[in-house]
């Protein structure tokens, strides 16, 4: 669902797919699926840097946040 929702919001941005051009939520695409507690803190930096510049919405955010509670559900 993650994909979907950064797919969805490229299109709505720039009217395309992603492509490695762009800086932001394309490149960061691997980085948005990594569980939470496996990040390091550049990594951190990196994905708060994308939610700032690439994600006006918040849809992006919320969506990793609600896949970041489900690895949490499944895991107790």
């Amino acid at each position: 669902m993650l994909t979907e929702v950064r797919q969805r919001l490229t299109q709505q941005v720039h009217g395309r797919r992603g492509r490695s051009v762009d800086r932001g939520v394309w490149v960061n695409r691997r980085l948005l699926l990594r569980a939470g507690d496996t990040l390091s803190d550049p990594a951190r930096d990196r994905l708060s840097t994308v939610f700032a510049t690439d994600d006006a919405t918040g849809n992006l955010q919320a969506a990793r946040l609600v896949k970041e509670q489900l690895r949490t559900l499944l895991a107790t």
